[in-house]
């Protein structure tokens, strides 16, 4: 009686050794931030510019958080939004009534109807 020898070959890893593999990555990986699934559903406001803006606030309202905790929470407030895609930017008006006074948020470029971001109206692609 013959062996098959091919599950045997060099550079062959057993079902058993991928699922180890596999176990071993999924424990190293990042862990997902528990507010990220809340804000790959935000909306900002939409400029002239095509530019999606929402102030620090409005994100905090969004995810519930008091008042009290906002100022130890913004480090991984701001960590989790340039992991999605947004950037922190200094800007005036928006919130209501807001006009003389820098706001703190973050901006990316507006999504286009079939989901895709649009190209920056500042790139030269």
């Amino acid at each position: 009686m013959s062996v098959d020898n091919s599950i045997f070959r060099p550079g062959h890893r057993s079902f058993r050794q991928r699922l180890k593999d596999a176990a071993e990555a999924s424990r190293n990986a990042p862990a997902e931030d528990a507010w990220e699934p809340a804000l790959r559903r935000l909306k900002g406001h939409v400029g002239h510019d095509g530019v999606e803006r929402c102030s620090t606030a409005e994100v905090f309202d969004h995810l519930e958080i008091p008042m009290r905790r906002r100022p130890s929470l913004t480090m991984r407030l701001s960590r989790v939004m340039r992991k999605l895609g947004w950037s922190s930017i200094r800007a005036r008006g928006l919130n209501p009534g807001s006009y003389r006074d820098r706001v703190r948020g973050y901006a990316r470029e507006a999504a286009t109807p079939s989901g895709q971001r649009s190209p920056s109206p500042l790139s030269t692609e």
